[in-house]
């Protein structure tokens, strides 16, 4: 445990800020897992990181993001989950983060640490997500004409 207590302080003020946004996000939506969709769309709200002004530039909308997230959070078997949900429990609700999100975040965590950077922030993060594996992504920048290379190599710049 101590061990990941001392990574989690090394991530930046807004990195932890961007992931709780995410979580709070995805438990209001009564979403079982936090999923990569919350974090970049927080990563694309947070107004003076560096990483928000390279999603801007990038033609990266929230709103295009956010439509995502709502297309995933009105599937069928969400909103069953939601209706069983009791009012107390709807309450105390905390989304998890899935699989995937907490891959993304160890990824962002080796990115840091093969560059010996001394933190881990949402540059890191935004780095991890661009260069996972994810078919749902990869149809997102498609369909918007976003490139993915490049934003990639924009991140490879600030990185060094």
């Amino acid at each position: 445990m101590k061990k990941v207590d001392s990574v989690f302080n090394k991530f930046s003020k807004k990195l932890k800020t961007v992931l709780i946004k995410a979580q709070d996000m995805a438990s209001s939506l009564f979403l079982t897992e936090v999923s990569f969709w919350e974090m970049l769309y927080v990563l694309s709200q947070e107004k003076g990181i560096i990483v928000y002004q390279l999603l801007t530039d990038n033609k990266i909308k929230s709103k295009d993001l956010k439509l995502e997230i709502i297309k995933k959070a009105s599937a069928k078997n969400n909103v069953k989950f939601v209706d069983d949900l009791s009012k107390q429990a709807k309450k105390n609700f905390i989304s998890q983060f899935s699989e995937e999100s907490q891959d993304i975040i160890e990824k962002s965590v080796r990115i840091a640490y093969q560059r010996q950077h001394p933190y881990i922030g949402t540059e890191h993060l935004l780095m991890a997500i661009l260069s996972s594996d994810i078919k749902e992504l990869d149809d997102y920048f498609k369909a918007h004409q976003i490139d993915r290379q490049r934003l990639i190599e924009s991140i490879e710049n600030i990185l060094l």
